[in-house]
C-alpha cells in the first residue's frame, strides 16, 4: 500500500525528487513527496547537530491551514530560543537515529517538556508534529518535519516509516553526488555557537546604511519583503527599493547570494568572538 501511494503521488512531485539529487532542492523535494502523502498545516527544514545550535532552512504555511497561524511570530519565538526545547533537538542530541519520529514519542525532561508544550506549541497551534530524519554527516542530521492541528493517525506514521528506505537511498545517493553544503555546515562544525545578531553586524559593519543593515538582518532572519516591511514600518516598495542598492553594493543580484557571501563571511571569522 505505501509503494503504490507512492506511485500515485503527482508525478511531477516525483519527477522533481529525481532530478533533484546531487542539488541544493533535494530536502525540499523530499519534502514536497511528504506533503503530498500526509495532510498537515506547516512544513519545516532545520539542520540539527549534536554540537551546535538547530538552523532553521524552511517553515512555510499551506496556502490554506486548518487554523489561523503567524508564521512569523512563530518562527521568529523559535530562533530567539525555544529551539532549546524542541523535542526532536533534544532528540537528536542524546543520540536519536535517523527515521521516522513523533512529537509525542520523544521522552523529554519535564522542565524542558512544560516549556514547550506550553508556552511554544499555544503558539504554533499545532497539536502534533512527525520529522523525518536524514543523516547529513557524523553529528548532524536534516529534519523534514510536517505539522498540524490535529494528531496524525497511526496509518499515517506507518505509511511514512514503510517509505523511509527511499528517502534514506535517495539521501545517500544525494550525498554521493553533490559537494554538499561545505559551506553552509561551516558554522555547526564546531562546539561554540555563534550569535546570530553578532555575526550579522560583524557582516553588515563598513558600507551599509543603519537601515540597509536592518533589512539585512531580516532577509537573513527568513522574513519576507511584507514582513520586513510591517516590522519596521516602511512600505514594501520601499524595501524592494533597499534590497536593489544593498545587492548593487554586493555586486550580487540574488538573496541565495545573500546567503552564500554570509557564509563565506562566516567562515572567516573566529566563533568565539560571536558568542
Amino acid at each position: 500500500m505505501s509503494i503504490e501511494r507512492v506511485a500515485n503521488a503527482q508525478p511531477l512531485v516525483l519527477r522533481r525528487l529525481g532530478q533533484s539529487v546531487g542539488t541544493s532542492g533535494f530536502y525540499e523535494a523530499c519534502l514536497a513527496l511528504m506533503a503530498e502523502l500526509v495532510s498537515h498545516d506547516g512544513e519545516w527544514i532545520v539542520v540539527y547537530s549534536r554540537v551546535a545550535r538547530p538552523r532553521t532552512l524552511r517553515f512555510e504555511l499551506t496556502p490554506y491551514p486548518s487554523v489561523a497561524i503567524d508564521r512569523d511570530h512563530v518562527l521568529s519565538t523559535y530562533e530567539l530560543g525555544y529551539y532549546r526545547f524542541d523535542p526532536f533537538f533534544h532528540y537528536w542530541q542524546n543520540g536519536g537515529d535517523p527515521g521516522v519520529v513523533g512529537m509525542h514519542e520523544i521522552p523529554v525532561p519535564p522542565s524542558k517538556e512544560n516549556t514547550y508544550l506550553t508556552d511554544f506549541m499555544p503558539i504554533t497551534r499545532m497539536a502534533d508534529d512527525i520529522a523525518l530524519l536524514l543523516p547529513v554527516i557524523d553529528h548532524e542530521c536534516v529534519a523534514l518535519t510536517l505539522d498540524r492541528s490535529t494528531t496524525f493517525s497511526d496509518d499515517e506514521f506507518d505509511l511514512l516509516r514503510n517509505i523511509y528506505p527511499l528517502f534514506a537511498g535517495l539521501n545517500e545517493s544525494h550525498l554521493k553526488a553533490a559537494s554538499w553544503n561545505e559551506e553552509q555546515m561551516e558554522m555547526a562544525e564546531t562546539s561554540t555557537p555563534l550569535d546570530f545578531g553578532s555575526a550579522v553586524s560583524s557582516f553588515t559593519n563598513s558600507g551599509f546604511t543603519p537601515r540597509e543593515r536592518d533589512i539585512v538582518h531580516l532577509i537573513l532572519g527568513g522574513f519576507s519583503n511584507d514582513a520586513i516591511a510591517r516590522r519596521i514600518g516602511i512600505s514594501v516598495g520601499t524595501v524592494r527599493n533597499h534590497r536593489k542598492r544593498l545587492y548593487a553594493k554586493l555586486d550580487i543580484t540574488t538573496e541565495r547570494e545573500l546567503f552564500s557571501l554570509f557564509l563565506g563571511h562566516l567562515a572567516d571569522l573566529d566563533p568565539s568572538a560571536l558568542v
